[in-house]
């Protein structure tokens, strides 16, 4: 499954999911910090990016912001 995963902040939880989703054979999307290159920590602006992917069929699911 893919799923989009988006925070406003990089923490040792956002790491701790983002393994586990993984571990658990998940592709995933990620926004704001927990992307490489996104620079975006406003969460409604990380939020609707993670929504975009799943309303444009790019996610199966999403998850922001736990």
């Amino acid at each position: 499954m893919k799923i989009a995963v988006g925070s406003d902040e990089r923490t040792n939880l956002t790491d701790t999911v983002i393994a586990e989703l993984k571990q658990r054979g998940h592709d995933l999307i990620l926004f704001g910090p927990l992307a490489e290159n996104d620079t975006e920590v406003d969460w409604p602006l990380v939020s609707s990016r993670t929504a975009g992917a799943v309303a444009a069929g790019k996610a199966d699911e999403g998850m922001s912001r736990w």
